[in-house]
Order: C-alpha cells, then structure tokens, then sequence
C-alpha cells in the first residue's frame, strides 16, 4: 500500500496552514501579535464588518460534512470523508484562490450541526456544505442561509445544477434549439436533482416540460408517498413532454419524446428507454463512477452526449462552478448566493468560447452521411490547464449596474435594510424575456414590506426592489412594465417584480416580452411610472369590477393613500360625482382640490353610493355598508386597518349589494389605463421626484407616512 502512488499522495494530508506575514524580528511579532494586534481587535469590535478586512474570514470558506453522502461511497462516515474535504479545499484554492478548511462533524442531527456550523460561522466568509445526504441537506442549508449573514452553498445541488444548465445552453447552440422548446427528464431526486430541476427552471426551460424521476417512478401529485421537497416538484413540473400528458409511469414513460435526459441518479437506465427520445437528443448522465447509461449506449440514440467522468469526453463537474461562485461572493461580500447569481455563473461558465461550440455541418443530422454524436467539447478547454482569470473567476465576466435593494431584513426599521450599490446585470430566464432600460420607477409600500421580510426568504438576497416602471425596451420603443409575472414556483402561480424576479429599481429590468406596453408619447415616463400597481388597482376597481356608469355616485374610503388617490382623480376625470373619506384635515383639503367631495370617514352622506372604493377594511367597511345603495358594488383591494370587520348580511342581501375582491388589473387594462390618461390629459398625483442618487430619501419620505401619491424615481440622475 506505501507504493500505491494515490496512498503516497495523500500521506500527511494535501493542505497546510501558512503564514501570509514575516515572523523575522521583534518588532515583525509586535505587529502581528500583541501589542499591535489589540488595536485590530478593538476596531472590528467596533465595527464588525472590518473582520472580512483584516482577517482571513473575507477570503476564507468552512467546508463541512458529516460523511453521509460522499462521492459514489455513500455513508461512510466523518473520518473517511475527510480525503474528499481536503480534496475539496485544494480546488478551492487552485481555481478560485479561495482559502478553505474542511471540517468533518461527527452527528448527523440536523440540530446539532445547524449550531455547531452557525457557532463556527465568525471564523469564515463563506459556508460550503458537502456530501451531506437528502433529505436533510435541504433543511441544514435553508436554516443555515436564514440564520447566517454568509453565503451558504450546498455545492452537491447548486454546483451540479450551475454546471448542467452552463452545458444544456452550450448543447442548445450546438443544435440549434431553445430552452424553453426542450422537454426535459431529470432521472433522480436527490440533492443535485432537485437544485438541477429548480435551476433548469430560472435558467429558461418550460417547468411544464419537466418531469423528475425517482426510484419509485414519474414523481406526480397524485403519488401519496413524496417527501415535502418531492412534493414541491410534483406542484411545479410535470407537463407535457412530446405532446402528451405525463401523470404516472416509470423512465421509459417519461423518456417518451423527450430531448433531454439529465441523470444525477446512479440507478441504471436501460438503452430502450433512451431510444424512445425524440431525435437529435441531449444525454447528461452524470452519476459516478458508472452513469446511468454507458456513453456508447447513449450514443446510439442521441446526438450529444456527457458524463460526470474525465475519462470520457464532455465531463459535466461541479469545479467548474464552486470556486469562482465563492471567489465572486467573497469578493463583493454577498450575504447569500442568491438564484439569479447561479444563473450569472451558469451564463459566464457557457459563455467562456462561444467559437468552442459551433455547430458543424458534418454532424448537424442523423441522416447526413457519416454521422456520429457529437463529442464536441461543451468547455472551451479540458479542467485544470486554463490560467484565465475568467475561468478563475466567473463572475468577474458578469456586468453590474447600479440598484436598490435589500440587503438584509429589519422589521422594525426597514431603512436599515436597504443598500444601495452595483448588482449584476439582470439574466433573462427565457427567450421570450428582454430586457428594459428604466427612465423612471415609483416606490409602494410593497417595498417597505419586502425591506421587513414579508414574501422573501434570506436565500432571496439581495433582492432588487420595486415594481412600476417604464422604459425602453432593446428596439428603442418607450414602454410601461407590467409588474406580474407568470411564476411556477410561487403557490399562486404568478408573482410580483421584486418577490421572485428582481424588481425595477436598476438601472435595467428584465421581464417578459409580453409584459411590455406601449407607453403613449403624451405620457412622461414619470407619469407612467406610476400607473402600474397602484394606479392600475384603481382603475380596475372602478370598470372592470366596479362597472361604473353615467350619473353613478362613487365613495372612495381613505383617500391619501395610493390607490384611493387614484381611484379618486380616475372617477372625477370619468364624470362621476365623487366623496372621499380622510381622517386628516390636510389631506381632505388635498381631496376637494381633485374634484372630489371631502368628508370625514363615518360621515352621514347626503346621497346613496353606486360603487365604493375600499382599501382601508375593519375601520371603514361598515360606513361603506351604510353609505351603499340599492345593488351597489363595495369593490375590495386592502385592508390595511384589519381585515375581518363585523358585517351587517340583514343589509347585504336587503339592498342587494355587491361585494367584490380584485387585486392589479391585466397588461390589456393598464393599456386602457395609459389611453385614458392620454385622452382626458390625466396626470398622477405625484407627492416628489428623486434622482435615482437620492433613492434612499424617497424611501425614507415613503416610510414617514406622511405623502400624498407617489413617490418617483428619475433613473436618469
């Protein structure tokens, strides 16, 4: 055994730690140690953040196991995990001049090494979690990331998953297909193949397109036996693959028409269920040693092929990924890495040599005479020869621009949390995205929320902020940006700019092409900034659900606020009689100079309303119960004073009301919306204009509670 050259490798280990700084005389001592040390003692006491400065927690990460999951051996336990850790570290500091420590526990309590690793945590810069098996590696990371002000990365799922989505684009442009035209199985369902699933996802593919498989078969909602992460991919994949319905059945039911097989399984894959693919098919089967199908199989049926092996061409390897993700973290101090950060890499890693991946007529089809699969290279050249920087350091390659974000959580002083600095350049998850350029955007008090924690998790930041805007899009066409988004992965089934997507506060936005809508030349980019969330709420509170008609009678409650604002100068500029309630003088004052009719909230008014505005909830609904006449419609859009009042039914079902819920209006209703303000020359209600370089007062003017409608960004100063 002391001959094996491997065995010789490894004894004594293959790291050490070094000194950076001379230890030659006294005064060399002084400096590093006592006295000289105190004076760096005392000031990261008094400012934390020094620590990444002025130790090596700022270029340093704790790689950690607890040996339940290494490489192809399974569980062999903390000791004889250790080699791969150092291992680990090695490539660390070769590719992406990151220092690293392995750490190896000895519980696999999913407790016990949450607070072992957050005590740890002030000692590094970074957390990378390693063959740690599933399900509990889900859990160990998310709390990890939600308790820990740095970088969690579970490199068996998000660095696989960076790597299979770098070489699926580099695939598509060797066969000339799109992302989101792929049909995609993903054999396994362990860690790699859930991250490779969700970052499949965010990097383009059509989540109906998508069907994961386990052991058990084509993971579905109608299967009772699914873990809650199991469960989530049944919620959110599992569509149509080759023009059919997929619900149940096994690999060869899914493989049916499909033009990507993704394997992170290890279980075998039997060549008749490869050949069911459609032609011109993409085979990742990245298992190690064996995968999941032998690449002379898999080349019988398909047209590209790759492993997880560097014996066999086209190797699909997570160190393509961990050491520049961490080296680009560390380097712009990110708290987390967040999901449009993996894009980025994946991005920058594909894009290293376009020219490698050229198509070439001599293997485009199967029916060319001579034709072979392709084993051209998905990598511009093989692991470890580059000394490029930007092999080293893939996120040096992304642009950045100027945002508004958050940065962290306070929910008891959301101004803490909003940072104000450069952010990468938006990716676009599919082709039918583009990308604007923001002349202007208006803050809501959705952003305070988010600056508090609602409807973001820590694994979210830093999450660029707002909603409203408008632009030009890559033709050079003014446009208003719809804010609502198409989105599997929220329950809802669509989210908000800034919840899932980063938001409109940056310099640039990517969104649908579809969300784009023409902004009218009468319009300013301010003006149309506003319109919308707010704006387009109050506008399809009073047509589409309010049907407001001539000579009707309006009632907006607690006008002030954005949406009664603007519900307020809509209905006055539609010729409708308006009264609005306000609890301050000032702002009734405001109201009458609108047009509308000022009254205090509670307020006897002196003729039945048609429709009512509600926004407000517990404190006014029962003055709108009161205030509504015969088969009135009371329109709700907020509660922001509660959101269970008492109600009178005896006065519901007597006069016949209608109570009717609707949340932001359509891109069709914030087209008719812009016309209507271009028609009758309507301007929003506008409470200030900040340049962008004085983004943080408009959000402090925001959170004062004291505006009266919107507050505007001009992204132009």
């Amino acid at each position: 055994m002391a001959k094996d050259p491997v065995f010789e490798l490894h004894r004594g280990g293959k790291m050490a730690v070094a000194a950076t700084v001379p230890l030659n005389s006294r005064d060399d001592l002084s400096l590093a140690y006592t006295p000289g040390v105190a004076r760096v003692c005392e000031a990261i006491a008094a400012e934390p953040d020094l620590a990444a400065e002025y130790t090596w927690t700022g270029n340093t990460v704790a790689v950690v196991t607890d040996g339940t999951a290494v490489l192809g051996l399974g569980d062999i336990g903390p000791r004889a995990a250790m080699p791969v850790m150092e291992g680990k570290a090695v490539l660390f500091k070769q590719f992406g001049g990151v220092d690293a420590v392995p750490i190896c526990l000895d519980t696999k309590d999913v407790d016990e090494i949450v607070s072992v690793v957050t005590a740890l945590a002030p000692s590094f810069g970074g957390i990378n979690l390693e063959d740690i098996s599933a399900p509990r590696c889900f859990e160990i990371e998310r709390r990890l990331d939600e308790a820990l002000p740095i970088p969690v990365f579970h490199d068996d799922q998000h660095g696989t998953a960076i790597v299979v989505l770098a070489a699926l684009r580099n695939a598509i442009t060797l066969l000339d297909r799109k992302m989101d035209d792929l049909s995609v199985v993903v054999s396994g369902a362990g860690a790699a193949g859930v991250a490779v699933t969700k970052m499949l996802i965010a990097g383009g593919v059509d989540a109906d397109r998508v069907v994961v498989v386990d052991s058990r078969g084509i993971i579905h909602g109608g299967r009772s036996d699914l873990t809650p992460v199991k469960a989530e991919l049944a919620a959110t994949t599992n569509g149509t693959i080759g023009h059919r319905q997929v619900a149940t059945g096994g690999i060869a039911d899914a493989l049916a028409g499909a033009d990507v097989l993704i394997g992170v399984s290890g279980g075998q894959i039997p060549e008749e269920a490869v050949a069911r693919m459609a032609p011109e098919g993409i085979v990742f089967a990245l298992a190690n040693p064996t995968p999941e199908v032998h690449p002379d199989v898999a080349s019988r049926h398909a047209a590209l092929v790759a492993t997880g092996r560097s014996d066999f061409p086209n190797q699909i390897n997570n160190v393509l990924a961990f050491p520049g993700v961490f080296r680009g973290a560390l380097a712009a101090r990110a708290t987390t890495v967040t999901d449009g950060m993996k894009v980025a890499a994946a991005e920058a890693i594909a894009g290293w040599s376009p020219t490698c991946c050229a198509p070439t007529r001599s293997c485009r089809r199967r029916s060319t005479p001579g034709w072979r699969p392709r084993w051209q290279r998905l990598w511009p050249m093989p692991l470890g020869v580059t000394e490029s920087l930007a092999w080293r350091e893939p996120f040096a390659s992304v642009p950045v621009m100027r945002a508004a974000y958050a940065s962290a959580f306070d929910d008891d002083n959301p101004l803490a949390a909003l940072a104000v600095g450069e952010q990468p350049e938006p990716a676009l998850p599919g082709s039918d995205w583009v990308t604007v350029e923001v002349k202007a955007s208006s803050l809501n008090h959705h952003d305070l929320w988010s600056l508090r924690g609602v409807g973001l998790s820590a694994q979210q930041l830093p999450m660029i902020l707002g909603c409203d805007a408008a632009g030009v899009d890559p033709s050079g066409a003014e446009v208003v940006v719809y804010p609502v988004v198409t989105d599997p992965a929220d329950p809802r089934g669509y989210s908000i700019l800034s919840e899932h997507y980063a938001g409109t506060l940056a310099e640039r936005v990517a969104v649908p092409r579809a969300n784009l809508v023409p902004k009218p030349a009468g319009v300013s980019f301010a003006d149309a900034a506003c319109l919308p969330t707010a704006w387009l709420t109050a506008y399809r509170m009073l047509t589409t659900r309010g049907r407001v008609d001539e000579g009707e009678v309006v009632l907006v409650q607690g006008a002030g606020g954005g949406v009664a604002t603007a519900a307020v100068v809509l209905a006055v500029a539609l010729g409708k009689k308006v009264y609005a309630t306000s609890r301050d003088a000032a702002k009734r004052a405001r109201i009458a100079e609108l047009g509308a009719i000022a009254v205090e909230p509670g307020a006897r008014l002196p003729e039945r309303a048609d429709v009512v505005i509600e926004t407000v909830g517990a404190a006014t609904f029962d003055h709108s119960l009161k205030a509504a006449g015969f088969g009135a419609r009371i329109v709700v859009s907020g509660a922001t004073s509660g959101h269970e009042p008492k109600v009178n039914l005896r006065r519901v079902f007597a006069m016949q009301l209608e109570i009717l819920g609707t949340s932001m209006g359509t891109p069709d209703e914030l087209a008719g919306l812009l016309a209507l303000c271009q028609e009758r020359g309507i301007r929003p209600v506008v409470d200030g204009v900040y340049p962008f370089s004085d983004v943080e007062a408009a959000f402090a003017r925001l959170n004062s509670g004291d505006v009266f409608g919107k507050v505007v960004i001009d992204h132009t100063r």
